[in-house]
């Protein structure tokens, strides 16, 4: 979560001012070095990147390590020449021990054979343990989008490009790519080339809604005095109340849809108050940060509806009982459900046995051999559990 608000990573190119580091992009913190290395794009096939000035390279780390920030050179695990791991993973341990780089920008993973990148992904964060590991995968190109477990390993993934759309800010596609939250748990932000918004700040702040950030630098040059400020007011929400494990879906995700504008995805996790304890009286209060929501619940395990009850008042309760209760709001999907068990802190009362009352008498009491006989006793449990019963011939004919 910490990182989610203060890092960020933004391009550099040879003709940029090494000393400017520390004033031109303030939030930045990741910088990918975009044009240091004579292959580049779909020309890096080859064993090696070589250095085009390698007087400029160094000045360049120089300046953003006196920054305080991370060097991360442009590569491509996708475009080298071999799927060999040791092989691209040796290249790029060249370009640390030589030049000092702290992380690298990778556009593309293997694709062909996923254990070939989930290998690869390992050995750099081996080789990185704390540097930025920016990994730029799209699904038609490679299929890892959905390889969760091998970007999991990465500081920033950039997914999205070549699939396109103009279903607008609906898109169910950029929602499943736009953030690792939940998956990878890495850093998830949008390449969205192709996805048609009619404004190039939508995909930021939508990005947010979703528990993303964006694209490269996108919202911390133009858009920056509307989207920072947003980011920082999520920051301050996340101080305040990021100990709650349901910190997302209860505060986050309603906050963001409010300061974005964007009402999309789930309405706000309800938030409950219990006051009171078992035995006795406990009362449940619910409460939720999605504006002009309903909240319903169910008692009986089932999943609430729109139909279940509607919470209007706080609960009360003198029984064990599980409460079951999410957030309704018209435009947006059902909210996570809240799970609230109410038990009793009191221990359980010990079993008591069951009591005969009367009986058994046998009718007849006399049978003859072959007759039927009707046997009846009367017994009741001080526990009020159900009783079973078995009769036993102890001794005579049965029948």
């Amino acid at each position: 979560w910490e990182a989610s608000f203060s890092r960020s990573y933004f391009l550099t190119f040879r003709e940029n001012d090494p000393n400017s580091y520390a004033t031109n992009r303030p939030r930045v913190t990741d910088w990918v070095m975009w044009d240091f290395s004579q292959r580049m794009w779909g020309s890096s096939f080859g064993p090696q990147y070589p250095v085009i000035d390698e007087d400029k390279l160094k000045k360049h780390i120089q300046g953003i390590h006196n920054a305080g920030d991370y060097a991360a050179p442009y590569m491509s695990a996708w475009f080298y020449y071999s799927r060999n791991p040791q092989e691209f993973v040796s290249e790029v341990k060249r370009w640390k021990d030589e030049y000092g780089i702290d992380g690298i920008y990778s556009d593309g993973l293997p694709g062909v054979d996923w254990l070939t990148a989930y290998i690869e992904m390992r050995m750099l964060r081996q080789l990185f343990p704390a540097g930025p590991l920016i990994i730029h995968d799209s699904a038609p190109q490679t299929g890892n989008a959905t390889r969760r477990f091998v970007h999991t390993y990465a500081t920033y993934t950039l997914l999205g490009e070549e699939v396109q759309s103009n279903d607008g800010e609906n898109w169910p596609y950029p929602r499943f790519v736009i953030a690792q939250y939940r998956k990878a748990n890495c850093l998830g932000c949008i390449k969205g080339n192709r996805w048609d918004l009619g404004g190039t700040l939508a995909e930021p702040l939508i990005a947010l809604v979703y528990n993303g950030r964006p694209h490269i630098g996108v919202a911390y040059t133009t858009y920056s005095p509307t989207y920072l400020p947003i980011l920082d007011a999520l920051h301050q929400l996340w101080l305040e109340k990021g100990d709650d494990p349901c910190f997302y879906d209860r505060y986050f995700l309603p906050k963001a849809q409010q300061l974005t504008g964007y009402e999309l995805g789930r309405a706000g996790m309800p938030i409950h108050e219990i006051t009171g304890e078992l035995p006795g009286q406990v009362t449940v209060s619910l409460s939720t940060w999605s504006q002009n929501a309903t909240i319903h619940y169910t008692t009986d395990g089932s999943a609430p509806t729109p139909s279940s009850p509607l919470y209007q008042n706080p609960l009360t309760f003198t029984q064990p009982v599980t409460i079951r209760a999410a957030t309704f709001k018209n435009g947006l999907e059902r909210s996570r459900i809240d799970t609230i068990s109410i038990t009793s802190s009191a221990p359980p009362p010990q079993n008591q046995p069951p009591v005969i009352e009367s009986g058994p008498l046998a009718t007849p009491d006399t049978p003859a051999a072959g007759e039927n006989v009707q046997l009846n006793v009367q017994a009741s449990d001080p526990d009020d559990d159900v009783l079973s019963y078995q009769w036993q011939l102890l001794q005579g004919p049965a029948t």
